[in-house]
Order: structure tokens, then sequence, then C-alpha cells
């Protein structure tokens, strides 16, 4: 009788879980938008991955199992209403009610799960870790983004036809500001997803380096459709990134760092 070991049983379900949500927002996602996207990305990229992060690592199954249950259920709804019972037009109608409330909602639970079941989600990238260690080199890095901006956008002239993404905001300095905000949770989502549910997950059973490496395949992959630059660059950052939010400790850098680069890239296609 083969007999699954706690290790094939972690690694395959964070393995299925990260499927899932690609899945999901590969054949559902939604397209640029200053609130619709950052409120799908938070919902498929974080929370769906916080229920199994509390059902991986729960110590009191009896207090935290309901909630989970609840949580995983809060966003399990919005999400499926969406992608497979015909309710894409109601929802993205009206994100507010129908997506952004239910992912507060699901977050929320899962968090207070988390705490009173005995998870750690500082384990999981989710805490400002070594922050006298990072935010100084994140400074320093980000010192250096706008030369390489610039650098690129003279070796490659399709970074200016395809930055600023959201249309409006390559005409308007306010819609430019609000899509930036908009981005900002978008990039909370996308980050946390790989730079702190699949580096933390990964690296306890396949090292750092396994961790970044398996992560940075699909990151790229996702890249599909942008500037052939940045998707070739998108690899060898994602394996950077995962190296440098590891010994942080923390997700949050790569937040920053991501975001950063994006505003200064928009800024860029907008002022030129």
């Amino acid at each position: 009788m083969l007999r699954i070991q706690h290790r094939d049983w972690f690694l395959l379900t964070v393995g299925n879980v990260a499927a899932l949500s690609i899945m999901i927002d590969a054949k559902h996602g939604v397209s640029r938008g200053i609130v619709l996207e950052p409120a799908w990305t938070i919902a498929v990229y974080l929370a769906l991955p916080l229920v199994a992060i509390v059902a991986l690592d729960m110590k009191r199954q009896v207090v935290g199992s309901s909630l989970v249950a609840l949580g995983g259920l809060a966003i399990a709804v919005p999400i499926a209403a969406r992608s497979w019972f015909g309710m894409r037009l109601v929802i993205d109608k009206n994100p507010e009610m129908y997506l952004i409330a239910p992912t507060v909602v699901a977050v929320v639970l899962l968090v207070l799960a988390a705490y009173l079941s005995g998870v750690k989600l500082a384990e999981w990238g989710f805490s400002a870790g070594d922050w006298r260690w990072w935010v100084p080199r994140f400074l320093g890095l980000m010192a250096g983004i706008v030369p390489l901006v610039l650098f690129a956008a003279w070796m490659d002239p399709e970074f200016l036809d395809f930055y600023p993404e959201y249309v409006p905001a390559r005409t308007s300095a306010w819609e430019l500001f609000k899509y930036q905000l908009g981005n900002g949770f978008y990039m909370v989502g996308w980050e946390f997803f790989f730079r702190g549910f699949l580096i933390f997950a990964l690296a306890r059973h396949l090292g750092w380096t396994g961790a970044a490496i398996f992560q940075a395949i699909p990151f790229m992959l996702l890249h599909e459709g942008k500037p052939e630059l940045e998707m070739a660059a998108s690899f060898g950052g994602a394996v950077l990134l995962a190296y440098f939010c590891l010994r942080a400790r923390s997700f949050w850098p790569a937040v920053a760092l991501h975001w950063g680069l994006n505003l200064s890239m928009e800024v860029l296609g907008f002022c030129w």
C-alpha cells in the first residue's frame, strides 16, 4: 500500500493550491482596472493560499477548523460564482459588494483562525521580517532602478508603447495615480503568492535554491504578453527576489520593489 509521507502531502497540497490559483486566474482573470483586478488578485493569490496555510500548519484543530471552513467558503463563493456560475457581469459591475467584501471577510477569518490555532504566519513571510536588513538594501536597489528603466526604454521602444498599461492613465495623471494606488493592492496579492506562499513553503523541503527556481518558472510564464525584454528578465529577477525575501524573512520587500519598478516604468511611459 502506498504511504504518503508528511513531506509529500505538504508539497502536494502546496502544488495543487498554486496550480488552482494560476488556472483560475488564467481562465477567468480580469483585464487591467483600478478596482476589479486588485480585488480579484487578492482573492485568488492571497486568500486562497491562506486557506491552505492555516489548514497545513494549524496546531489546535478544534479551534481553527470552523474558522478555516468559513473563511474558505467566504472566498470560494464569489470566485466560483464569477468563474463558473454565470455571475461574471454582476460581480464585475459591483466588485465592492460581491468581491471585495467577501474577500476582506475571508482574510479576517483566516488570519483569526491562524492566530487561534497556533499558525505562525511570520513563517510564511507574512511579517516585516528582518526589516533592519532589508529596508536599507531596498532603498539602495530603488536608487538603481530608474537608470535601468531608462536604459531598458532606450534599448526596447516597446516599453514606451506598452506603459502605462491602463489606457486612461496614458493621458491623465489623476488616472495614473488611481491606477497605481490599486496596483499596490494588486502587488500585495501577486507577491504574497510567489514570494510568500510558494517560496516559504518550498524552502522547507527543497531549500532556498529549489524554492527560488520553482517559483520563478510560473512567474516568468505569466509575463506572456509583456515586452520581450521584460519577460526574459522576469525569470532571473524572480530568482534573485526569492533569495532576497528568504533572507529578509518577509514577502514585503518584493511588494515594495515590484511596485516601485512598475511605478517607474508607468511614470516614464506617461512622461516620455
